[in-house]
């Protein structure tokens, strides 16, 4: 049970890591749907801004 301390620190280091990539991940969806979106037109750049609006961190905002 010494190590019990030790191996919940590694724990939530780990969990940080997870979170931290997962928003890098998303921030990098987020970029490349905007660029879509500013070098679309008409009836594409609708689509492009909906698909934008549905990408997870925006709906885990609301």
């Amino acid at each position: 049970m010494g190590g019990a301390p030790k191996d919940m620190d590694q724990a939530a280091r780990q969990a940080d890591d997870d979170v931290v990539a997962l928003l890098l991940e998303q921030h990098s969806m987020i970029r490349e749907q905007f660029g879509t979106v500013s070098g679309s037109r008409g009836a594409l750049k609708q689509k492009a801004f909906d698909e934008l609006r549905a990408l997870p961190c925006f709906r885990a905002a609301t």
